[in-house]
Parts: C-alpha cells; structure tokens; sequence
C-alpha cells in the first residue's frame, strides 16, 4: 500500500484564514517571500501579509477619485474597502466592479424631453434610432436563441483531443504557481489503462526491468532502506558515485562556498536543512524559476515526511536550472553532463508540474502517451522518423543545419515546430519511430516517448540522469553510431533508419518498444521517485563530515510555506468569486436601469426616419 503525508496542522490552516480575513494592517516582510511576493511571517509567526484595511466611507478610499454618482441618479455599488479586496484589485477584478448606471445627455434629460417631435435635436433623433436599431436586433435574436435547442453533452474523448492544443499556462513574475501535486487525480477522466507489456519476452532481454517491475507490485508501503533496496541497486548509482567523490570532504566550508556560487547564479538554486525531523528551505527565489522550485518543494516535503526511517541532520544547496553547468560542488540536481560525478542526481522538476509545456502534472501527460501508444497497433503506425521540438541545445542547432537536406526524405518527418505543425506529445505516439535528441539538459519529452510504444532513435545523450543506466542500446532504442571521417553525426541518420527497418522486423522493433514502455512503467513510478530521492538523502548525510544544528538565517520551514501557500490560492480564489458575484448584480441593475430608460423614452420612435435613410 501507498500512503500519502496530509498536512497536519488543519487548525493552523483555519486561524490563518480568518487572520487573512480579519486581522487589519498586519506588518509583513516582502524580502524573505518565497515566491517573490509578500508571504513570510512577523517576528511571532502571527502574520505574514498586511491588509490595507480602511472603512471605505471616505471620500480619499475610493478607488477612483472620479467615481461619484450623478445628481438624481442613485449610485450603482458601493466602493470596496482596500483591506478585504487588495488581491482581487492587484487580479485586474476591481475595474470590473466599479461599474455605474449610464449618465444620458443633457439633452436628453431636459424638460423638453417628450414634447413635440419638432423640438427634437438631430443628436436626440440619431440617439433613439440609434436604440431602436438595437432593440429591433437583439430581439429577433434572443427569440432565435432561445428557440434553438440545447447543445448535445460533448463527450469526453472529444475535450480530450482537444486539450493539448489550449495555450500553456504563463508564470509571470506578478503572479504566483498554483499549488500542483502529481498525486492528485488529473483534471479529465481518460479511458482505462492499456494492458501492462508482457514481461515474459523481456526476462531475456531487459532482467532489470523485470525485477524493479516485481519490486514495485510487492512493495510494502514503507520507505525504508530494507523496502528500497528491494530495486535494482543501479537505481542509485548517481548519489552514491557522487558520496565516493566528496567522502571526507563534505564539510560545512563546503557547503557555504556552494551556497555563494548559489547567489553568484542569482539564486537559480535553493537552500535545504533537514533538522530534528524539520525541513526548512531558503526562501529567497527568483521569479523566472517558480514552477521549478515549486516542484522541487513538493517533492522534498513529500519524500522526507514519508521516511519510515530516523535521519540525521542534514543541509544541501538544490538547483533548479536545466544542468549544473560549470561548477563542480555538491549540489542535488535533476541532471549532471555525463563525466561529472560532483552532483547528487535526483528526480527533475517537471515529474511534479510542467506549467511552461501546458501539463499540469507528469501523470497525467504520461498516462496520455501510454492509452495513445497501446491504442494503435505497429502495423498502423506511421512508417517515418519524427521530430518536433524547439532548437535548444547545440545538437539541435546541428539538427536545424540538415532539416532542409531531409524535406524530400521518405522516411524522415524532422521539423522545427511551430504553430503549423504543431503535434502533441501523446499523439506522436502514432509513428514508428520517433528522434529523441538532448536539448538543454534533463529530457522533457523523453518521459513520455518511452511510453508510446514507438522505437525511438536517439541522438548520443550528453546528460546523466536517474534512469539513464537503464537505457540500453538496441533493447530500449536505438543510439546513432558515431560518424565517420567525413560524415557529420547527423548525415549518417538517413542510411541508419534504412539500416534499421531492413535488419529488424517488425516482431523485434515492437518487442523493442514493449521493453521501453516496461521500463519507463516502473522506474518514473512516484515509489520508485520517493526511494530514489530517500537514498540521496541517506547517502548524502552518511557522507558529510558535520551535523547542522542551528536554522540559517532567511530558512523558513517548508511545511508551513506550503500551507500558506495552499491557502492564499484558496482565498485568493474566493475573493474572486466574490468579485464576479459583485459584478453579476451590478450589470443587473444596469441592465434594469437602462430597460427602464428606454422605456421612459418609447415614445420617442414615432416620427423617426427609416432605419436605411440613416445609414
């Protein structure tokens, strides 16, 4: 069984929302936000944000110094006080609820008004014909549509074929993420799962894969060393060649330089201790990497709260840029380039959320690929080598310099994507092959490839990841041989797909993509995930020559962030909601006070011009 840590100081989180709600002018500190916006606590941990509360009556609290109401007319809502709206205002919602009844014409409000249609001035007759236009119009077309009868329910195959291609969500340095947890349930419920891959034709081929499969059908539930250990021990092979590299020498000077290279990288990094059972994390982060230490946050807190075993004081720098280029310091990362063996390698970022490519958690996308991939059988697949991705990385740029001399090859479906050619990850799962080539660093689309039951041809991979020991060339995919003397890595890609299809039938390719959706089932398992990042953790305390005991200074404890975090979303959001109520009722009464001005001026349409003589 699995289990899952709930947050448990519920209490906290309800007195902290009434505080939100209450509690007038409530000094906090903006410098130690952990998103870049105002959310740290006061000196006793009371508050953390201050309400700009004010009685709203004066006339100085008004949003808009302008808003006043007419004479005659009554004023259609009422200013909104700044302590118990200041978000939604800071959201773009307060220009929507200052809205007011139209004010007519002086001319149109005069004691003339109604008398002989002589006295009328031209701009009077324009006006109301103006009016009735509209009314002759809208009403036609409100009879028309409420005569057409109710669209049939859209089913959800439907909106799920739809979805990839709604626009990714933006993080501007404005806004805050989301709360996103991959064990949550995706936002749309998609088919049954395809049936597992046979692990009978790959306990010749790929014995790994068969045993961490059968690991992670028996595990306990319990994260412990005996329970994690049960996988391969290759699993682990990252953390523990970076213990050997630093045994000795990971000391708390050690950790303070990498702390320094930390703010030389204007914080593309983060600080961790782990505490007397505690976990507390720097809270200065830049605002251009959110979504990724936001991840890297949840994965932290639920990894380290779901140890069934003691773990003694620790403290790390994490990074969260694509690799640890330059440097050889311990950090944990998502990747390394292959020869380093300085950084703890775990789990990247976009297992927990990937906001930037549209997908809000990697099971989702995954599970995508998966039902896609099994649903379209070898022989229906699309006999050509594709490849749609951004020019990132210089093996891509090389990709880029020969796309044009493979346009008139048969076999080779290699673009540039744009807004043109756009395919989703899960629907490339409909080609045979698919080239898998290194962009920055750890693999974006690599995840999701190995679950379409595709064979993929891969360029020479420059970076070390968790689960790059277990790729192996011709079970897995395929990797191009490196080039000749005269040849670029990327001219012998044409006669290496022809290669291929004429030395493998089509029994073997697809055991071959049977053996990489095997693999790829397992090993990006959120178990597997959790015992990976355990085993850093072990390793990395069994190696350092010190025991923090004192919380840095500017660290705040992760689970208390996250809760305010959870929080402010949730009252973020009802603040809106009350927003929109307000507005409904003011477009309302707007709506009843102009049915009513139209009424008062009906008899202004006798001796109007035709509706053609004015246009």
């Amino acid at each position: 069984m699995r289990s899952e840590t709930p947050f448990s100081n519920s209490t906290a989180m309800a007195a902290h929302v009434q505080d939100r709600r209450t509690a007038p002018q409530q000094a906090w500190a903006e410098a130690s936000s952990p998103m870049n916006s105002p959310t740290t606590s006061s000196d006793d941990g009371s508050d953390y944000r201050v309400d700009y509360a004010a009685d709203g009556n004066r006339e100085d609290d008004r949003l808009f110094l302008h808003d006043k109401a007419p004479a005659g007319w009554p004023r259609a809502g009422t200013p909104v006080d700044k302590g118990s709206s200041w978000r939604a205002w800071s959201f773009g919602w307060r220009s929507s609820s200052a809205r007011r009844v139209p004010v007519l014409p002086c001319h149109l409000d005069s004691t003339v008004v109604g008398g002989p249609a002589r006295r009328r001035s031209r701009c009077a007759r324009l006006c109301m014909t103006f009016i009735l236009a509209i009314l002759l119009v809208a009403v036609p077309a409100s009879l028309y549509l409420r005569s057409v009868p109710d669209e049939p329910v859209v089913p959800v195959e439907t909106l799920e074929k739809e979805w990839p291609h709604d626009a990714p969500q933006e993080w501007t340095p404005g806004h805050r993420p989301l709360f996103m947890d991959a064990a949550k349930a995706p936002p749309i419920e998609l088919d049954d799962e395809p049936p597992a891959p046979s692990s009978f034709s790959a306990a010749r081929d790929d014995p790994l894969s068969v045993a961490g499969a059968a690991a992670l059908r028996s595990f306990p539930g319990a994260y412990t060393r005996a329970t994690c250990g049960a996988f391969p021990s290759l699993l682990y092979d990252a953390s523990r060649k970076a213990a050997a590299h630093w045994q000795g020498r990971l000391s708390e000077g050690l950790v303070n330089r990498t702390l320094d290279d930390c703010r030389v990288r204007n914080y593309e990094c983060f600080g961790v201790q782990w505490i007397d059972g505690e976990l507390y994390v720097q809270t200065a982060l830049p605002a251009g990497f959110q979504s990724r230490t936001m991840s890297y946050f949840l994965q932290l807190w639920h990894t380290l709260k779901s140890g069934h075993e003691p773990l003694e004081n620790f403290e790390f720098v994490h990074y969260t840029g694509d690799s640890t280029y330059g440097t050889d310091l311990p950090y944990w990362s998502g990747s390394q380039p292959i020869g380093q063996h300085s950084a703890f390698v775990v789990p990247e970022w976009s297992f927990f959320a990937f906001p930037e490519a549209g997908m809000p958690s990697y099971e989702f996308g995954a599970r995508r690929s998966r039902v896609a991939g099994a649903a379209t059988p070898w022989h229906k697949k699309r006999p050509e080598v594709l490849f749609r991705g951004a020019i990132l990385g210089s093996a891509r740029n090389d990709l880029e310099r020969h796309m044009a001399g493979f346009a008139d090859d048969p076999l080779l479906n290699i673009q540039r994507a744009r807004h043109d050619n756009f395919i989703p990850g899960h629907d490339q799962c409909h080609w045979q092959h698919l080239l898998y080539v290194d962009g920055w660093a750890q693999s974006g689309r690599l995840k999701y490839q190995l679950q379409c039951r595709s064979v993929i041809i891969a360029h020479p991979t420059g970076f070390h990841e968790y689960f790059t020991p277990f790729l192996r060339n011709g079970t897995h995919w395929f990797v191009l041989p490196p080039p000749s003397v005269n040849e670029t890595q990327w001219s012998v890609l044409p006669s290496f797909v022809r290669r291929v299809r004429a030395e493998y039938s089509s029994d073997r390719l697809v055991k071959m993509a049977d053996h990489a959706a095997l693999l790829a089932q397992w090993i990006f398992d959120p178990v597997v995930r959790t015992c990976v990042t355990l085993d850093t953790a072990w390793t990395y305390a069994r190696a350092m020559t010190y025991r923090p005991t004192r919380v840095r200074e500017g660290y705040r404890p992760l689970e208390e962030l996250l809760t305010r975090h959870v929080w402010d979303a949730l009252v973020e959001g009802q603040d809106k909601i009350e927003a929109l109520e307000r507005t409904i009722e003011e477009v309302q009464r707007e709506r009843d006070a102009l049915r009513a001005a139209m009424a008062e001026y009906d008899g202004f349409t006798e001796g109007m011009p035709a509706l053609d003589v004015v246009a």
